[in-house]
């Protein structure tokens, strides 16, 4: 899929206000204060361009941060015109201590263009090139060490009232990592250390009418840009990418009709840019015919569940579901590949959506198929995918099934019965993305919710469970994991039961 402009947003996620109790006996009183992350920051410690200190690169920058409230430091920093991603480095044994970068010194650090406000004392932040006028440009930056304490922290029983800190600051730029022939690939790495980036040199010579890129066997969220005749400083209409939440990207480049592309060097970036400070792996393929490579056009065998007890054995059937940047879970209910799942994960009738399979309990799931949304309710927030063919277009053959769980119809499930929650959470990786998981819990009760009557469950449920699948003790389909509610420090999930899906869905799956 190739656009012209980028999609991306990006959203500063703070901790909140968060309360830390440090429980202090000193044979009066327990003591407690609150940590306030980053808000109005009325008075500047640094307040013009004079009052900063320059920030060089490539350099570790001892300081010292007095721990009054709102105390900070401000230091200028000179970005090279070629410079791709920025890294910004903050480590504090001491005290936790905040990291801001902006365009200019502002008075409101809440206002500054990029943020990492933690709670471990040890910050980084990440800019590229890629993210256009919102990401990073060349020319002066302002970097700002923030504390974030209302009053002196504690170390044991002594007051800490300064905090020594490491400031630095790496720019990675634009570079030719290796070539790649047409007709061949390449592996590539993505490290932390050269930028999060990794930039290919592909010829292609005179008479060429179509250029392939496909990126594959990667375990993360990596994104795909491509240019010709020079690197890929500035995001434009010369530049074709392709930014989703899979990892294994594809642009297809076509010359319009009677004409040919242009020939020399093409550039290619693979970028991690979500979690860039992990190592990601991959294998890029460039090829000038515009089909799909030999390696990447074979449908997947799935697993075989024989032999394995619940849940594992029922784990082969729910898949992680990808629609647009909206990331959930489903369960297939039919050998001939029909997905139930939530109707905010699946959007309307006619959506495409990515499925992909998990083969090992411990890697995430491999982007293995498409699909379109066949039903889609979203007062009932309920929708049914049919998988059509494979992730690359792939045609499906006669007889090509799929693993698909029981649904239970011979009873409902009553309060205090076990279940198990399968799916995909995004609070289940480290990285970018995340691998399948399986919690326990009860039926903790039921509720009416205008749709019939929903099941309660102390089984967590977590964003990108939506969709997928709860199970009895037999391992048989009893609904479909929706909703967490909290209410102060109390939560509970709701499910989905079987019974809310209308019956004009299921013809031809239930027995009659």
């Amino acid at each position: 899929m190739t656009r012209n402009v980028p999609a991306r947003s990006w959203l500063l996620v703070g901790a909140g206000l968060v309360l830390l109790a440090w429980l202090w006996l000193d044979g009066r009183r327990d003591e407690k204060r609150m940590r306030e992350t980053h808000g109005p920051f009325d008075v500047a410690v640094a307040s013009t361009e004079q009052d900063a200190a320059a920030l060089p690169l490539g350099e570790a920058l001892e300081g010292k941060l007095e721990l009054t409230p709102k105390a900070r430091r401000w230091y200028l920093l000179e970005v090279p015109q070629d410079a791709k991603s920025l890294r910004l480095s903050l480590s504090s044994p001491e005290a936790d201590l905040d990291l801001f970068a902006a365009r200019e010194m502002v008075a409101d650090l809440h206002t500054a263009a990029f943020g990492s406000a933690t709670e471990w004392g040890d910050e980084q932040l990440w800019l590229f090139r890629y993210d256009n006028a919102a990401g990073l440009q060349p020319g002066t930056w302002f970097v700002c060490v923030s504390s974030p304490w209302s009053e002196e922290p504690r170390q044991g029983s002594e007051r800490v009232d300064e905090a020594q800190f490491e400031l630095r600051a790496d720019v990675a730029g634009a570079r030719v990592d290796a070539s790649l022939k047409l007709g061949q690939s390449i592996e590539v790495w993505v490290e932390p250390d050269a930028g999060s980036f990794h930039t290919l040199a592909v010829e292609v010579g005179q008479g060429v009418r179509e250029l392939r890129i496909d990126l594959a066997e990667t375990e993360a969220d990596l994104d795909l840009f491509l240019r010709p005749g020079q690197q890929i400083l500035d995001v434009d209409a010369s530049v074709h990418f392709a930014q989703n939440p899979w990892g294994c990207e594809s642009i297809l480049v076509e010359a319009a009709p009677g004409t040919a592309l242009e020939s020399g060097t093409w550039y290619v970036d693979v970028v991690d840019w979500m979690v860039p400070g992990l190592s990601s792996h991959a294998r890029v393929f460039a090829s000038s015919d515009g089909q799909v490579p030999a390696d990447l056009a074979r449908l997947p065998v799935l697993p075989s569940s024989a032999g394995l007890g619940v849940p594992r054995a029922q784990m082969g059937a729910v898949f992680e579901l990808m629609r647009g940047p909206d990331v959930g879970s489903g369960t297939c209910i039919s050998k001939t590949g029909l997905i139930l799942t939530n109707a905010h994960v699946a959007g309307p009738i006619g959506s495409e959506v990515v499925l992909c399979a998990s083969w090992d309990p411990g890697r995430p799931a491999v982007e293995s198929f498409r699909c379109r949304v066949v039903h889609s309710d979203m007062a009932l927030d309920l929708a049914l995918v049919q998988i059509e063919r494979g992730f690359h277009g792939q045609a499906l053959p006669e007889g090509y099934t799929f693993p698909a769980l029981t649904l239970e119809t011979e009873r409902e499930a009553q309060i205090g019965e076990p279940l198990w929650l399968i799916g995909y959470p995004t609070t289940g990786g480290t990285g970018s993305r995340v691998t399948i998981s399986v919690t326990r819990g009860i039926v903790s009760g039921f509720v009416a919710d205008g749709n019939g009557r929903a099941i309660k469950t102390d089984a967590v449920i977590a964003g990108g469970n939506s969709g997928g699948a709860a199970l009895n003790e037999r391992g048989h389909l009893i609904g479909v994991p929706t909703a967490l509610i909290e209410s102060g420090s109390g939560k509970i999930g709701y499910v989905q039961p079987l019974s809310a899906v209308p019956a004009e869905w299921l013809a031809g799956i239930l027995p009659r």
